[in-house]
């Protein structure tokens, strides 16, 4: 079974530059997101015509933490896995795939990634039950 995933992109007015970058990334991966959700801080959304993102704004200045709460609860809805990255950053096009395969293999509930060291820490579902978390 194909697993689906969305992906969560918090965006502050300052790196509005680097979006489209992101994205271009996001789209790329050899396991589509069934949906890209961005959520803007500060500015309007800049327009994507794509049948696979959602963008949506505030003008007030927001932190980003706050930014990709809003982002990711639309994407909690039909989704078996949420991945966030921000605005400024880039996916390798097989980041989802992997992190999706090391999550499966281990059943594991929450996976996260060290972009700088290009280690994945997976966190079985039975620890998290262990920890009462």
């Amino acid at each position: 079974m194909m697993a689906s995933v969305c992906v969560a992109i918090p965006v502050a007015a300052r790196h509005l530059r680097w979006l489209n970058e992101c994205v271009r990334s996001v789209l790329a991966q050899t396991i589509t997101p069934i949906h890209i959700s961005i959520y803007v801080s500060g500015t309007v959304c800049p327009e994507f015509h794509h049948p696979l993102i959602t963008c949506n704004h505030t003008l007030a200045m927001r932190f980003a933490g706050a930014m990709r709460n809003l982002a990711v609860a639309q994407c909690q809805q039909n989704t078996q896995y949420v991945s966030c990255i921000d605005a400024d950053d880039v996916m390798m096009p097989y980041a989802l795939e992997r992190m999706i395969e090391l999550m499966q293999k281990e059943n594991a509930t929450v996976g996260l990634h060290d972009y700088f060291q290009k280690k994945s820490v997976i966190v079985p579902h039975a620890e998290l039950q262990r920890r009462n978390l």
